[in-house]
């Protein structure tokens, strides 16, 4: 039974330890979810994927109307299908471009941010065995402390239990003196 209760009160102790971290907790859920969720768009909009991608659909367009308008009888059609063509390709390598840039910054930043987070993981671990060795060794000063105190207030109630008798005894004595004295005169 005492060794139960002796796991309950440690397990509560470092309960109590990990929730009173509760500030690096959240800055590491806020960094984790906008590290997993937030940036990757963020690194999109600033490379500008979506609109270059949208660009390159419609000259992909482009070029099959301007294809599907080529014949043997117009020759500017075909200049102006091999100008589409190029349009068309230049705006693909500059999305594939793009597209390199934005993996390779979500890769680098993601990798910063990882390190930085196991960094903070790390330092909020040895903060709540911290805080859970400061609990511990404040119960066990405060279990020695008491068991010295103990027979000294002990010694000191018996002291004044004594004290009091002996007062009132004293008060007792006064107060019989003083009617002797008036019965007397």
């Amino acid at each position: 039974m005492h060794f139960l209760k002796f796991l309950i009160l440690h397990f509560y102790r470092f309960i109590t330890s990990i929730f009173s971290q509760w500030f690096f907790f959240l800055i590491w859920g806020v960094i984790f979810v906008w590290n997993r969720f937030i940036l990757p768009d963020k690194i999109h909009v600033f490379f500008g994927i979506e609109a270059l991608q949208t660009k390159v659909d419609l000259a992909t367009k482009a070029t099959e109307l301007v294809k599907q308008m080529a014949g043997i009888s117009n020759p500017t059609a075909y200049l102006n299908y091999t100008n589409a063509l190029v349009n068309q390709s230049i705006l693909s390598s500059r999305l594939h471009l793009m597209q390199t840039f934005s993996n390779i910054s979500h890769f680098v930043l993601t990798g910063l941010i990882n390190i930085g987070l196991f960094c903070l993981l790390i330092y909020i671990v040895i903060r709540v065995f911290r805080a859970y060795r400061q609990k511990i060794y404040q119960h066990e000063s405060v279990r020695l402390i008491t068991k010295e105190l103990l027979p000294k207030l002990d010694n000191l109630n018996q002291e004044i239990k004594t004290l009091r008798t002996e007062l009132k005894a004293l008060k007792n004595d006064k107060n019989g003196f003083n009617d002797s004295t008036v019965t007397r005169g």
